[in-house]
C-alpha cells in the first residue's frame, strides 16, 4: 500500500473511533477527583453545562459513609463529584460562594449520557455527612435539589458517638475521656458548641446520634419516598444485598461489588467502660422507639430489642 493510501486508511479509522474515543476520554476526566477545597478554572467556567447531583448522601457521620461512597463509585452508571465531602449546604463560607461553584464539582451532563449509553442515562452524586446533623442543610438541599433523592445510613447510636470520639482523640481535637465529654455535652447540651471561654467547646458526640430528631426535621423538607435508609451494620454484613436495594432504590440495575472493604473501623485508644455503654443505652432508648416509629419498619440495634 503507497504511503498516501497508508496515511488515508489510518485517518478513516480514526475518524470511526473518534466518538468512542471522546466518550472514554469524557468519561475518564469526569470520574476524576481533586484535593479537597480545589474546583479548577476549567470546571468554574462550564459551570452552567454541568449537572447538579441526582442523589446526595447525607450522613450519618461514623457510619459507613465513606465506604458507601467507595461501592457507589463501582457501578459503571455512577458518577462522583471531584470529591467526596463538598460541605456547600453545611458550611455558610461555602454556600455563599454560590450554586455556579456547586454545580462545577459535578460532571458536564453530556458525559452522564455516555455513561449511560445502552441502559439510561447515568447518575451523579456526592457524600457529605454532615447534612443530616446541621439543622440549616436540609432546608437548602430540598430548595436547590428538588427532586433528588436522599441516602441515609445509620449506625447503632453508642458505636457511633463512641467512634466519633476515638476519631477526634486520634486527630488531636480533644484530650479528655470519652465519659468527661459525654457529662459535659449532657449538662451543656447537645446543641451547644461553645462552653466557657476557659474550656474547650462542647463537641456533640451524642447529639450527631440523636437520629430521630434529625430524620424528623429531614421529612419536614423532603417527602418520605425520596429518602432510603441504610442500617450500617447490615451494610457490612451482607454488603451485596444492601448494595442491590440501593439501587433499586436509584432506579439502576445492580452490579456486583469487587471491593467491600469497611472503612469504617479504626484503632481505639481505649475500651468504652461497660457502666458507661449501659447509661448510654438508656439515654438513647427514646430516640430509638420514635425512629421506629417515623420510619414504620423495624429498624433497631440488639440493646433496644
Amino acid at each position: 500500500m503507497k504511503r498516501g493510501a497508508k496515511v488515508l486508511y489510518s485517518w478513516i479509522l480514526s475518524v470511526k473511533g473518534l466518538r468512542a474515543t471522546s466518550e472514554q476520554i469524557a468519561v475518564r476526566i469526569a470520574r476524576r477527583t481533586t484535593p479537597r477545597g480545589r474546583v479548577s478554572l476549567f470546571r468554574r467556567m462550564t459551570a452552567s453545562l454541568r449537572a447538579l447531583p441526582d442523589f446526595v448522601v447525607v450522613g450519618a457521620q461514623r457510619s459507613g459513609t465513606t465506604s458507601l461512597y467507595l461501592y457507589l463509585k463501582q457501578h459503571p452508571r455512577i458518577i462522583a463529584a471531584v470529591r467526596k465531602e463538598i460541605h456547600f449546604f453545611e458550611q455558610d463560607t461555602i454556600y455563599r460562594r454560590g450554586l455556579r461553584w456547586y454545580r462545577a464539582n459535578f460532571p458536564i451532563r453530556l458525559t452522564l449520557q455516555f455513561v449511560g449509553s445502552g441502559g439510561g442515562r447515568g447518575l451523579c452524586f456526592e457524600a457529605t455527612p454532615g447534612y443530616l446533623f446541621h439543622p440549616h442543610a436540609m432546608p437548602r438541599l430540598a430548595e436547590v435539589l428538588p427532586e433528588a433523592r436522599f441516602i441515609v445510613i445509620l449506625r447503632n447510636p453508642v458505636d457511633r458517638a463512641y467512634s466519633n470520639y476515638q476519631k477526634a482523640f486520634r486527630d488531636g481535637r480533644t484530650d479528655l475521656s470519652f465519659e468527661t465529654e459525654v457529662d459535659r455535652e449532657l449538662t451543656v447540651g447537645t446543641r451547644a458548641t461553645e462552653a466557657p471561654p476557659e474550656e474547650p467547646p462542647v463537641r456533640p458526640f451524642l447529639g450527631r446520634s440523636l437520629y430521630a430528631d434529625q430524620l424528623q426535621r429531614m421529612f419536614e423538607h423532603v417527602s418520605r419516598e425520596r429518602v432510603l435508609v441504610l442500617q450500617s451494620e447490615r451494610l457490612f454484613s451482607h454488603t451485596q444485598d444492601a448494595f442491590d436495594e440501593l439501587c433499586a432504590f436509584l432506579g439502576l440495575p445492580s452490579c456486583t461489588l469487587c471491593h467491600t472493604d469497611n472503612r469504617t473501623s479504626g484503632g481505639y485508644s481505649s475500651t468504652m467502660p461497660p457502666e458507661l455503654r449501659e447509661r448510654l443505652v438508656d439515654y438513647f432508648a427514646p430516640q430509638v422507639q420514635r425512629l421506629q416509629s417515623l420510619l414504620e419498619e423495624p429498624f433497631s440495634w440488639p440493646e433496644w430489642q
